[in-house]
C-alpha cells in the first residue's frame, strides 16, 4: 500500500500542556500532599528535587495540569498539479 493511501486516512493531533502553577510551592496545600503522594510512585532516574519533578512531570497529569495548546494536521495533494504539502 502507498503512502498516499494511507495517508489520506491519517489525522495528527498534538496536545502541549503545561503544570498548573508554575512551581509546587504554589499549590494549595491540599494539591502539593496529593502530588508528593503521586510523585513517590514515579520514576525519577534524575533525582530530581521535588520543585524541579513537579516543574518537569506536572504538566502530563491531568489533575496538575493544564493545556495551552491543541495543534491538529494533515496531509493535502492536489492530483493536478501533483503537490502536496501537511496543514
Amino acid at each position: 500500500m502507498d503512502f498516499q493511501k494511507i495517508a489520506k486516512n491519517l489525522l495528527f493531533i498534538d496536545i502541549e500542556t503545561v503544570s498548573a502553577v508554575p512551581e509546587l510551592n504554589l499549590l494549595p496545600d491540599r494539591m502539593k500532599a496529593l502530588w508528593l503522594h503521586k510523585a513517590s510512585y514515579l520514576s525519577n532516574p534524575n533525582n530530581l528535587n521535588d520543585e524541579d519533578f513537579y516543574f518537569d512531570r506536572a504538566g502530563i497529569y491531568a489533575e496538575f495540569g493544564k493545556i495551552v495548546a491543541i495543534g491538529v494536521g494533515f496531509f493535502h495533494w492536489n492530483d493536478e498539479t501533483m503537490s502536496k504539502k501537511f496543514v
